[in-house]
């Protein structure tokens, strides 16, 4: 079952397992919802008593009303991530997302912590900067080959994400390396 399947299957099921239809909980919870992002999915698991993922479609659904993401607080998380690196590092960063961006309309970024997913449903490729330099985990086929792609390491799922590409700050985005990347998003359909 894809994502979508499983949401809309999550969404059906809603009031059979939650009391309420997705509606009635974005009704309710919507004016309650605490402004403070940091703890909103624990305050609604033990407010509600709701499983994680009942808690997380309606989160993320009261937050595509309002425009934002459950990680509206980006901005914060990619300065975070790329401070005390080059700052030719997050230029290139931004150089590799307009390309990325051209592959389709269903292309997500999602800042966290330590890392950017890139995702279309499921991550395809996963960034950040390591020494100076922008590693970009791949999902890609472990039988892929290309001279630019090198064992993946600190990035965990070694089955999903095989293969890394390393730019240096000042590098050049090359078409090679932009295919590479559009292969592991064909990949993730």
């Amino acid at each position: 079952m894809d994502f979508d399947a499983y949401q809309a299957a999550m969404i059906a099921s809603m009031k059979s397992r939650t009391g309420k239809t997705l509606d009635e909980w974005l009704a309710l919870i919507g004016p309650q919802l605490p402004a403070e992002r940091k703890g909103r999915l624990q305050w609604l698991k033990q407010r509600f008593d709701l499983k994680q993922n009942s808690a997380y479609l309606i989160l993320s659904h009261l937050d595509e009303m309002d425009g934002t993401s459950l990680y509206a607080h980006g901005d914060a998380l990619l300065n975070d991530l790329f401070e005390g690196h080059d700052e030719a590092l997050h230029g290139l960063y931004d150089r590799l997302l307009a390309r990325v961006g051209s592959f389709g309309n269903d292309v997500r970024v999602l800042p966290r912590k330590h890392y950017v997913a890139l995702s279309r449903g499921s991550h395809f490729a996963l960034l950040r900067p390591v020494r100076n330099q922008l590693a970009i985990a791949l999902a890609l086929p472990a039988n892929t080959q290309h001279p630019l792609l090198q064992p993946a390491r600190g990035f965990g799922d070694v089955q999903k994400f095989p293969w890394q590409l390393r730019l240096d700050a000042q590098q050049l985005l090359t078409d090679d390396m932009v295919q590479l990347l559009h292969q592991a998003y064909v990949h993730s359909a």
